[in-house]
């Protein structure tokens, strides 16, 4: 009996973890893809999430230069879709980091990459 306790314990335990992570937004697909390999630098990159979330920060890093942030000020509601203006630098990889809250409060993040090659 004791043994079947701590395996409904763990059951229900399990269950509460996997439905809390179901309810928060997470990152759908990413244009580019996360981990693409372009022939010429995008003007702008897009992020669509699977549930309404409201960006908090997005930065990108190229290669060893300083991280850079993108400006996200013309998104202050909570939406699944955000296109985003980026620096071009030329051939590289780019890292792109974001941040934002759930519409239940919940804070999340990701990132994706992309490789240039010219």
């Amino acid at each position: 009996m004791n043994h079947f306790l701590k395996l409904l314990t763990l059951v229900s335990f399990g269950t509460a973890v996997f439905s809390q992570a179901l309810a928060h937004s997470d990152i759908e697909m990413t244009i580019p893809d996360n981990e693409a390999i372009l022939e010429e630098v995008p003007e702008t990159i897009t992020i669509h999430m699977i549930s309404k979330v409201r960006l908090t920060k997005v930065e990108m890093q190229y290669e060893d230069h300083p991280i850079v942030k993108i400006d996200i000020s013309e998104y202050k509601k909570f939406q699944k879709e955000f296109t985003l203006t980026i620096e071009t630098m030329g051939a590289g990889i780019y890292g792109i980091f974001w941040r934002a809250l759930g519409q239940d409060g919940h804070p999340m993040n990701g990132s994706f990459t992309f490789t240039v090659i010219e």
